[in-house]
């Protein structure tokens, strides 16, 4: 793997966590802006669609405070 890329599907205030990414060590940052509720599946087609780009290893790790609702995109993927 020659680098590792963060990615965040929420609100503007989801870049507090993409630069906390930056800061840990990743190369990049890739940030889908939405204010909407996305259903597991979309967000795991979202993902799905930045892989298919990066080509590279992907290991999605995810943490959610509010939406527990959401864990189950890891298994989607």
């Amino acid at each position: 793997m020659s680098e590792v890329v963060a990615m965040s599907v929420g609100p503007k205030k989801a870049e507090e966590q993409l630069r906390s990414a930056m800061g840990k060590g990743a190369d990049k940052a890739i940030h889908v802006v939405t204010d909407e509720d996305l259903e597991p599946l979309n967000v795991a087609k979202l993902f799905q669609s930045v892989l298919k780009e990066v080509g590279e290893l992907f290991c999605p790790f995810f943490r959610y405070q509010i939406i527990d609702s959401l864990t189950s995109t890891a298994f989607i993927l």
